[in-house]
């Protein structure tokens, strides 16, 4: 059986953050889903871009450029 955040033993968090594009490396890869406790994003299932689904911390991930200037950030 394929996983699914569905089955994981905690719950998945749906938010602003999912569907966002982040650079892993220099590399895009889109937030699938993001999950874990208290004030802030632990872990998330990533896809890169060659379609491979990996579970990961947040930390580490940087916002695209373009993303980070319309934000005025």
């Amino acid at each position: 059986m394929p996983w699914t955040p569905s089955s994981g033993s905690m719950a998945a968090v749906a938010d602003g953050m999912t569907g966002r594009t982040y650079l892993e490396r220099g590399c895009p890869v889109t937030v699938v889903v993001r999950w874990g406790p208290g004030g802030g994003p632990r872990n998330v299932l990533i896809r890169r871009a060659d379609g491979h689904l990996v579970v990961r911390p947040f930390r580490g991930l940087r916002r695209p450029r373009a993303e980070r200037e319309d934000d005025g950030g």
